[in-house]
Formats: structure tokens, sequence, C-alpha cells
């Protein structure tokens, strides 16, 4: 990331859509809070499938730094200060899966909270190839009547 020198940073994946009011409502909240030690914000998102067709809404929680310990509920997305992600860098390139997870811990062992917008304001792709496999096993739980948030 020595590349990034704006104020803020969007990790995004490239089958994901943004919103086109993320920024700005994401950007007025982190910097709202900055000073309250937020370094990042994230949103509830809509689930869409490999067509871009909405499969769900989907609900993030509200940011809890305990929780985040041992489940990664955080979207990859979220507007974070990128003095916040470089002071997470560098990030362990043996992690291939849970890779937002690992640097959400990260920023938040920096000192950095963060803040839950309860709006969908991104379209998260589901599919078979997923890095995660949440795609796949989301698709089958909602085929089989059994997901929940």
């Amino acid at each position: 990331m020595p590349e990034a020198n704006g104020l803020y940073t969007i990790i995004l994946d490239a089958d994901d859509m943004l919103h086109k009011d993320y920024v700005r409502i994401t950007k007025e909240k982190l910097t709202s809070l900055r000073s309250q030690g937020a370094g990042f914000a994230y949103t509830d998102s809509f689930l869409i499938n490999e067509s871009g067709e909405t499969i769900m809404e989907g609900h993030s929680t509200a940011f809890d730094s305990e929780l985040l310990q041992t489940q990664s509920y955080i979207p990859g997305c979220g507007i974070t200060l990128t003095e916040a992600l470089k002071g997470a860098l560098p990030l362990d390139p043996s992690i291939r899966t849970s890779t937002k997870h690992a640097r959400w811990k990260k920023i938040v062992a920096k000192g950095y909270s963060g803040v839950h917008i309860a709006k969908p304001l991104f379209h998260y792709r589901m599919h078979d190839n997923n890095t995660s496999g949440i795609g796949r096993r989301v698709a089958e739980d909602i085929r089989h009547g059994t997901f929940t948030m």
C-alpha cells in the first residue's frame, strides 16, 4: 500500500459494487468520528448473485472489538483512514482466506475503532468462486431455507 497517499482508502473486490452514495456517506461518518478514534466505517449490504440480481439484504453487526477477535463480520470494503491501514502493514502474505478479518484485527490492535452504518450501501456478489467459500455456503443455506444473518 505504499502507493496509497489519500486520506481514505477502500479495498473493493472486483466483482462487488458500491452504491453511488457509499463514499460520501461513509466518508462523512468516518470524518465526524475520527477524533474519537474511528479508523474505518462499514455498511450493510445487498447480497447479489452472479447475474447482479439481489438475493437479499445483508446486515452487519455493530462494531464490537471483542467480537472481532473471534468472528469475521466486517465487510472488506469498509472505508479506512489510510494512516490506519498503513499502520497495520505489512499484512501476513501467508493468509489466503479471511484476509479482511486479519486486516481489521490489526487496525483495531493499533488502537482504532470501527463505525457501522446500518444502511445497505454496497452489493456483495455471492458465487461458487468466492475465495472464502461464503458464496457457496450462503447460496446453499438460502436454497435450504436455513440462512440467517
